[in-house]
């Protein structure tokens, strides 16, 4: 299992494998935040957020999110439903990296 002791996550918006996903981070030892778009935004200016599953429609308010999120150098792993795609998607800066700053982690399938 992760070691992710120390690390901050958010988790935006809302899918039907959220609880999961949170429940698993948090048993790798991250605090985990689930909000939306809006929360996300002032979070990410309040807290040391190390990187961010983002779940939510990439309408223009996730897109300025997102934008404020690589300003920051907040890795970000974009969730498709389940039909649409089989692995997450990691992106920062537009190239494969590490979900976080302070750890280097794999994929939480």
């Amino acid at each position: 299992m992760l070691n992710l002791k120390g690390s901050t996550i958010l988790i935006v918006g809302e899918t039907p494998d959220v609880s999961d996903l949170r429940a698993r981070l948090v048993e790798s030892g991250a605090t985990v935040h689930v909000v939306s778009v809006a929360g996300a935004s002032l979070l990410v200016h309040q807290k040391q957020i190390d990187s961010a599953f983002i779940a939510a429609n990439l309408d223009d308010s996730t897109q300025q999110l997102c934008a404020e999120m690589n300003s920051l150098g907040i890795a970000r792993v974009f969730l498709t439903p389940e039909r649409a795609a089989y692995e997450p998607t990691f992106v920062r800066g537009g190239q494969f990296k590490n979900l976080r700053r302070k750890l280097r982690t794999t994929a939480i399938a």
